[in-house]
């Protein structure tokens, strides 16, 4: 969140009046880049994938983006953003319940590029639309 403070300086009948405000901007999360399309791991029996090499906590489960900033949760449906402010009451109870430890459990899974994942999920949509 970045605050700005403003002096206002008001010139009434010959008398100055000096008047301080504090104004609280809040921009959104700083944005999250990645040189080239995100990598990711799957956390086994839980739906989550989580960023390797990020040093920000960016999750990918249900079609949806996620990560904590400061206390506030944003989701995106890509992952260079746009992100927005989600309650935490709508973040998937799998994305909170990821353990703290889940970079040093599942460092050693390996990771697969996102386009690629994204292919194949793309695919496998369509073939359930098209099954009768």
């Amino acid at each position: 969140m970045k605050t700005n403070n403003i002096l206002t300086i008001i010139l009434f009948a010959g008398i100055i009046s000096i008047a301080q405000a504090e104004v609280n901007i809040n921009l959104g999360p700083p944005p999250i880049t990645f040189s080239r399309p995100a990598k990711l791991i799957m956390m086994p029996w839980s739906g989550v994938y989580f960023v390797p090499d990020n040093e920000v906590e960016v999750f990918y489960y249900k079609d949806y983006w996620w990560t904590e900033r400061e206390d506030r949760w944003y989701q995106s449906k890509e992952y260079n953003g746009p992100w927005e402010i989600i309650q935490r009451k709508h973040v998937p109870n799998h994305v909170l319940k990821v353990p703290k430890n889940y970079r040093s459990t599942y460092k050693n899974k390996k990771a697969i590029n996102y386009l690629d994942w994204d292919k194949k999920h793309q695919t496998k949509k369509r073939r359930k639309q098209w099954a009768y």
